[in-house]
């Protein structure tokens, strides 16, 4: 009995032991979890859901555009897709209906731009044709060609079209790139070519155009990046497309183009790309001399985007590399980086997407998953599978678009996704899908590279027209001419 009494006592000590064990580790675990809430950022558990999707013959390759074509004070999303699809897409936002839709007879690898591109009040929808070659300008409202433009049978185009009054006429200009080493400058109001120049046949112009004033003189150039060849960045002078400086830094591919903005503080501007030799480099605009670069383990594909994500009052700069996401300082320094299962090859866009007034990050990559993570640190807000959703292979080659899309004050996420090659396209398919996002309504995502100058910086909104407008111009002249009269007279 004594011996009873005492391995029954050392049970009981054992397992009191035990207990008093997993009660420490059950505080332990609700301590870092109150932990990781306070300081990784917020964690929303409500987003993201699906509200619609829309089945399509083959993925989209770069991203969508988004506005109210039509008048109807909702918005419309616009895109292109791949072989066995071949059409530009354009959905009513609110439940993915389709407003039109127009079939190019080839694949659409270059994300489209919307703008007023003629100035008569009406927005145009501008969008190229890459194996067909050819630039199409249409009515936002109801898909109608107001013209198009060839680039030559050969040149395809991969490079998204920019839009700014480069040569300083009054009116607008669509500027893009295309294989063998094209830069063309199309007249927006007719499509007639203001310029083309060739940067070397042996190199492809895959970059979207980034369209800037790069040394204060009141003039818009055009930066574009070479995709083999001599792997050179360019400064085009945007009135002819003469070359105004050009970089050899960098030692590979770069098939993004750049963002760009005041990164350094020096009062002018700098650009911020990627390239495959994995470095990102910095720029001074107004030379191509370096600011500063940045190695990763493993070449950089995907665009650059900047942001102040942290609330420091500095931009930070963004980029993916394969399938890991950095963030580094205004200065270059590594700040974190968030690693996926695939990779990120249209890079990140910018919102507010949880409310809390700093910036967060979001993207999709080839694993069938959109992310969304905290600026200040990376850590994860929320993540999505479509590809489970969708019930097959779901590589996402394409860049968010943030919205209000349904106008319930908060804020969605449109992408797709799918499985498209040129060499069996049969099999190519995909699928678009709205999120919900969170409840932030602050600023918006509404295109590739965030404007229709590419500036890839979430605070960017394009310049005010200068005072002394054209209309003035023609009135000083007038004056001008009035008072030589009123001499000779």
């Amino acid at each position: 009995m004594i011996s009873d009494r005492i391995h029954l006592k050392g049970e009981t000590m054992r397992w009191t032991r035990v207990y008093s064990e997993l009660i420490y580790l059950l505080f332990m675990n609700v301590v870092g979890i109150w932990i990781s809430v306070l300081f990784a950022g917020p964690v929303i558990a409500q987003y993201p859901q699906i509200k619609w999707w829309y089945d399509l013959g083959a993925p989209s390759f770069g991203s969508a555009a988004v506005a109210d074509l039509d008048g109807d004070g909702h918005l419309e999303i616009v895109f292109g897709t791949y072989f066995n699809d071949e059409q530009i897409h354009v959905l009513n936002a609110e439940d993915g209906s389709q407003l039109w839709s127009f079939n190019t007879g080839g694949c659409n690898d270059a994300s489209p731009v919307i703008f007023d591109v003629d100035l008569d009040g009406e927005l145009e929808v501008i969008v190229p044709a890459s194996s067909p070659a050819r630039v199409y300008c249409f009515s936002g409202a109801d898909g109608q060609v107001e013209w198009s433009a060839s680039t030559g049978a050969s040149n395809c185009i991969d490079s998204p079209p920019a839009v700014a009054d480069i040569d300083l006429d009054g009116k607008l200009e669509v500027v893009l790139g295309t294989f063998y080493g094209y830069v063309f400058a199309f007249n927006g109001e007719n499509g007639s070519e203001c310029w083309q120049v060739n940067l070397g046949t042996d190199s492809y112009i895959q970059s979207c155009p980034c369209i800037l004033d790069v040394d204060g003189d009141n003039h818009l150039e055009v930066i574009v990046a070479q995709f083999a060849g001599d792997c050179r960045v360019y400064a085009l002078k945007g009135d002819t497309g003469a070359t105004l400086w050009y970089s050899s830094l960098p030692q590979d591919y770069m098939y993004h183009g750049a963002s760009f903005a005041d990164i350094d503080e020096d009062g002018k501007h700098e650009i911020a790309i990627g390239c495959y030799d994995g470095k990102v480099y910095v720029l001074n605009a107004e030379d191509g001399s370096q600011c500063w670069e940045y190695q990763a383990p493993v070449a950089i594909a995907a665009p650059t985007s900047l942001g102040d994500i942290n609330n420091d009052n500095h931009l930070e700069v963004l980029f993916a590399a394969y399938n890991t996401i950095y963030a580094l300082s205004y200065t270059g320094s590594h700040l974190w980086h968030y690693s996926t299962g695939g990779s990120v090859f249209r890079g990140t866009v910018l919102a507010d997407i949880t409310g809390d007034q700093t910036i967060d990050v979001v993207f999709a990559s080839a694993d069938g998953h959109v992310r969304a993570v905290h600026g200040p640190n990376g850590q994860l807000i929320w993540d999505v599978n479509l590809q489970r959703h969708y019930g097959n292979v779901y590589d996402m080659d394409h860049a968010p678009v943030i919205a209000d899309f349904d106008e319930d004050g908060e804020l969605d996420v449109f992408v797709i996704g799918g499985y498209g090659t040129s060499s069996t396209p049969q099999n190519n398919h995909g699928r678009a899908y709205m999120l919900t996002a969170g409840p932030g309504n602050q600023d918006e995502w509404l295109m590739f590279r965030h404007d229709p100058r590419h500036s890839g910086n979430y605070g960017y909104q394009i310049p005010a027209v200068p005072a002394l407008s054209w209309v003035g111009v023609g009135l000083i002249t007038l004056l001008i001419g009035i008072i030589i009269r009123m001499r000779l007279h």
